[in-house]
């Protein structure tokens, strides 16, 4: 208990340290478990955002332009295509503004533009709340108190990436438990899926048969079999995988079930 309250100290000190070295200002509370330096809850609702009439090519679905008509951000407006790219505009004024960086001349202009179109969080999570290969607490999803139990976490978890720009997350294993694919847990999904869209990010399901990978074999199949075997090729899976990220802002799939040609329909 000691080296654990030694090694929080620690890396609290740290914090404080590379937060007042790149800002200028030092957290105002700090007990070792929480800092603060400002207030997460607000900043952007007071932005000016504005969606062009005319789609802007060179913005995309998730650029944004912030135009000024005099110094300070009370004469900045935010000019995008959709309203999440709005969104990510709101944030970075905000940034800009707490960092003491906005621009200095009053005709100054800022675009940006995503270099990378998906920008994803990898969890690892277990149904049971552990982490795999995890060492910093539990799973941030409460699954056995969902759906009923809506956490204020889940929200501030999707702002927080809604300011960074993060679009994506995975929000199980790798390794996946079936769980995730029954009714009881895609209504828990659904749940965390409509507190995230707002900010950006969608949640889907991929529902595969049988994969030709090592997790193939065994009661009774061998490399041999599986690979004579008319299961899906890893290829196939990821194909759909794509389809899902690719849909349009204003779209989204919810559901993709894969079987081979051979596999009858339910």
């Amino acid at each position: 208990m000691k080296i654990r309250k030694l090694m929080m100290g620690l890396a609290a000190a740290f914090i404080v340290a590379g937060l007042q070295s790149c800002t200028g200002a030092r957290p105002a509370n700090n007990d070792g478990h929480n800092l603060w330096l400002g207030d997460i809850t607000t900043g952007v609702e007071n932005v000016k955002t504005v969606i062009l009439d005319r789609y802007d090519n060179a913005l995309g679905d998730e650029g944004f332009r912030i135009g000024f008509a005099g110094t300070g951000r009370e004469n900045a407006t935010v000019y995008a295509n959709t309203k999440v790219a709005a969104m990510y505009g709101a944030y970075h004024l905000d940034r800009l503004d707490k960092c003491g960086m906005l621009p200095t001349s009053a005709d100054a202009e800022i675009v940006e533009v995503p270099a990378y179109r998906y920008r994803l969080l990898n969890h690892w999570d277990n149904p049971n709340g552990t982490v795999e290969r995890g060492y910093a607490g539990q799973s941030l999803w409460k699954w056995n108190e969902l759906p009923g139990t809506i956490r204020p976490e889940y929200e501030e978890y999707a702002r927080a990436n809604a300011s960074l720009g993060i679009n994506g997350t995975v929000l199980n294993n790798v390794n996946a438990d079936a769980r995730m694919l029954t009714r009881e847990y895609l209504d828990k999904v659904k749940v965390l899926a409509d507190i995230f869209r707002p900010y950006g990010i969608k949640v889907g399901v991929i529902c595969p048969g049988g994969v030709k990978t090592e997790f193939a074999l065994g009661k009774g199949r061998t490399e041999q079999s599986v690979a004579e075997s008319g299961m899906l090729d890893p290829e196939d899976v990821a194909s759909a995988v794509m389809l899902a990220c690719t849909q349009s802002p204003k779209s989204r799939i919810i559901q993709v079930q894969m079987r081979t040609m051979d596999d009858a329909l339910a």
